[in-house]
């Protein structure tokens, strides 16, 4: 198996080719001998993965090993969220929304409105762990399709629920109501004892992080009407 740093933790996996090709960035040289994390999936658990969602082999094993790495991730006050990560001004802020919504679509705008200011932490499944120091983004090897991660940790400004809009408008969110979304937004093939860490850490998000609702248009306004509420925290 292979040494890996993600989130700042020890990890060891035999990946599949997918997770293997995007993992290469999070390769790490420190010989540590207990790891935090260990991915191993069974060819049983690939198996019932391509039987029961009908996808090739490659893909199950990607899937597979994302959910092995969440359930521990709790373990360590962490959860991933289906989200597009933009980092600015050394601050992370994910934007969440159903598949073909246009959260991706959202974060270029940022790229596009603020240049070299800007990047992408993670484009699919970024991470946040709740430390003592603070809330921390990560990008992670579960990084979509397209494949767009840093194997860095970023400060969390903030996370954004978008939906389509005729007009651009953000408002903040209840944190009921942003605990109820993070939850839906994560990852949910999880026992009963692995949901109560997860919803624990949810709700510390949630009390200490800006949870935001943008109803927006696919355009380069509402990229500045985001950056304007959400990085001046109004």
């Amino acid at each position: 198996m292979k040494k890996y740093s993600i989130c700042d933790l020890n990890v060891l996996m035999d990946a599949g080719k997918i997770t293997d090709r995007q993992a290469e960035k999070y390769l790490t040289d420190n010989d540590f001998t207990v790891a935090d994390i260990t991915v191993c999936p069974t060819k049983e658990a690939i198996e019932e993965y391509t039987a029961r969602n009908r996808t090739n082999h490659d893909i199950s094993a990607y899937m597979v090993e994302g959910g092995i790495f969440y359930r521990q991730l709790l373990n360590f006050s962490g959860v991933f969220l289906h989200a597009s990560a933009v980092v600015y001004d050394d601050k992370a802020y994910l934007f969440s929304a159903p598949c073909g919504t246009g959260k991706s679509t959202h974060t270029s705008l940022w790229l596009e409105l603020l240049g070299d200011k800007a990047y992408i932490l993670n484009d699919d499944k970024p991470a946040i762990r709740v430390l003592e120091n603070g809330i921390f983004a990560y990008g992670t090897p579960f990084s979509g399709k397209h494949d767009i991660s840093v194997p860095k940790a970023v400060k969390l400004g903030g996370i954004c629920f978008i939906s389509r809009g005729e007009e651009d408008k953000v408002s903040l969110m209840d944190k009921r109501e942003a605990v109820f979304k993070m939850y839906h937004a994560s990852l949910r093939k999880i026992d009963e004892a692995q949901l109560d860490k997860e919803l624990e850490i949810l709700q510390k998000i949630a009390l200490n992080v800006p949870i935001y609702h943008m109803e927006c248009t696919p355009t380069l306004n509402a990229a500045k009407t985001a950056v304007e509420a959400m990085t001046k925290g109004e």
